[in-house]
């Protein structure tokens, strides 16, 4: 099972701090994501989980970014 991250959570990924912001009310999330390459999403989701609000539990749209950034 693929988790979803809290709000606000920071975790690390091969020796990268990211952390999880809630991306409400910005207009094109993916844009703003670490793992957006281009149009395409290299999110390691089973490491990282999901951002798409109707694939996590809470509903809730989100987008990873790097920590200090």
């Amino acid at each position: 099972m693929i988790r979803t991250r809290k709000i606000g959570e920071r975790f690390d990924v091969c020796g990268i701090d990211y952390i999880v912001t809630d991306a409400t009310g910005i207009e094109h999330p993916c844009r703003e994501c670490v793992f957006i390459d281009g149009d395409d999403c290299n999110a390691p989701f089973e490491e990282v989980g999901f951002c798409y609000k109707g694939m996590r539990t809470d509903d809730k749209q989100v987008v990873f970014k790097r920590e200090n950034e």
